[in-house]
């Protein structure tokens, strides 16, 4: 059975009051430690966040079956993820346009700009050199256009082949996916950097970095809770189903999809309830869940583009319309590919930052609060899986009433 590990969690918050305490010591030494240790965290998370990104894609195109009855399902299954994703994308971008008014770059923002690329130059990089480049420049643009080439250019090879090749891409993805989860043992030591450099910044310059950041928190918890209590009851009671008996019966495996911070952890536990408790047939627990632990991500996707908008902001780059239509864009298929391990969104947030040369700066200010916010995400993620699988089920139950009828 799975145990929850609340002795992690305790750590954290040591580790992050540590961090608060740490500048106040006048100890130059520890500074310089913390400084390595923010710089050599971020290099990790480049290093290995586009080849998870790639084969988390690769490895789950290339398990589509072409199988009449199996692409039917999937075609719903991919509808309401897009819809649900595209529906908590949307709702980030209100709050944010809502807040614009409040939101002020600091005094030293012009520091921290980079030589920017048009969003036009943007999109012509979308398109790789060779199958290297991508990965060489970090753009990670040009990785998730790969992995989708290959992943459909699949769909018309023999059924053997495209079997060894969704092994390949699978077994690599768990390898990177097991190097992944171990950067999570040192987030403790990586908090404590992080909160430390955040109080030194705070100490030194105005306040501002520090209102923006509990704007960023508000506004990621924020629209994470309305997701996860208005959005998705409302389309659970649009196609007939009670959102109240269906929390009911998923609960326990809520409860620890938010404790473990992993889609992966509550899967099992979220098949066993939905077709014990919920009624949902085991052909399409079995197909829907799995696939949408991997592919559904409504909160990694409002975490995705609010944490981009306040980065560029923060660095005082200007937000334009268009501008903001490309990263709700970006962001719906960006979360769509992450994959459902602690961390997952943070990485994609970052690399997307370095493909338009904006400095992570404030990225390292969200990290010691962000295995809080990866709590809530995850289970938000996991809530609207059973959500989408419940609609999906629902559906194909009446279809086969329809038919039997006829």
């Amino acid at each position: 059975m799975f145990k929850i590990n609340f002795r992690s969690n305790s750590v954290l918050l040591f580790f992050t009051a540590l961090g608060i305490l740490t500048p106040f010591l006048g100890m130059e030494m520890l500074l310089t430690i913390a400084n390595t240790v923010t710089t050599l965290f971020i290099k990790t998370l480049k290093t290995i966040s586009l080849p998870i990104l790639f084969l988390s894609l690769a490895s789950t195109l290339t398990s589509m079956d072409s199988v009449k009855e199996t692409k039917h399902i999937g075609q719903k299954v991919l509808y309401y993820t897009l819809t649900t994703t595209a529906m908590a994308a949307i709702i980030a971008l209100f709050v944010f346009v809502f807040i614009t008014p409040y939101l002020s770059p600091p005094a030293e923002a012009q520091a921290l700009v980079a030589e920017g690329k048009s969003y036009l130059q943007v999109v012509l990089d979308l398109f790789p050199q060779n199958f290297v480049e991508p990965f060489a420049s970090g753009n990670a643009f040009g990785v998730v256009l790969l992995a989708f080439g290959l992943g459909l250019s699949a769909q018309f090879v023999p059924l053997e082949q495209k079997h060894t090749l969704h092994k390949g891409f699978e077994a690599l993805f768990s390898l990177f996916l097991r190097l992944a989860e171990s950067i999570t043992f040192v987030l403790p030591i990586a908090a404590w950097a992080f909160m430390t450099e955040l109080v030194v910044s705070i100490s030194t310059t105005s306040t501002t970095s520090l209102t923006m950041l509990l704007l960023f928190l508000g506004c990621i918890v924020s629209v994470n809770l309305f997701q996860a209590f208005v959005a998705l009851p409302v389309l659970l009671w649009k196609n007939g189903i009670s959102p109240f008996q269906l929390f009911s019966d998923v609960q326990k495996s809520l409860s620890i999809a938010f404790f473990t911070k992993s889609s992966s952890a509550a899967l099992p536990f979220s098949i066993d309830l939905m077709e014990r408790k919920s009624g949902v047939s085991s052909k399409i627990s079995h197909f829907a869940l799995p696939l949408c632990s991997t592919i559904n991500m409504n909160g990694c996707a409002q975490f995705i583009l609010l944490s981009i908008l306040f980065s560029a902001t923060y660095c005082g780059l200007p937000i334009t319309f268009t501008g903001s239509l490309f990263w709700l864009v970006i962001a719906i298929f960006a979360a769509i590919g992450n994959a459902g391990v602690p961390m997952g969104c943070y990485f994609l947030a970052s690399l997307l930052l370095t493909s338009v040369g904006v400095p992570l700066v404030f990225m390292g200010l969200i990290l010691p609060f962000y295995p809080i916010l990866d709590m809530i995400e995850t289970a938000v993620n996991v809530w609207s899986d059973i959500c989408i699988t419940k609609i999906t089920d629902k559906r194909l139950k009446e279809e086969e009433l329809v038919l039997q009828k006829v």
